[in-house]
């Protein structure tokens, strides 16, 4: 594995955040069919 130094921890822990964020919002929306 590659050594992670503060800035690319920082980063990875910044997307993971943005993830979790965006699925928190999918969880709480009712699932809604996709427009054709």
């Amino acid at each position: 594995m590659a050594r992670l130094d503060g800035e690319t921890s920082n980063e990875l822990l910044e997307t993971l955040t943005e993830w979790n964020t965006q699925l928190e919002h999918l969880r709480q929306k009712p699932p809604v069919p996709p427009c054709p």
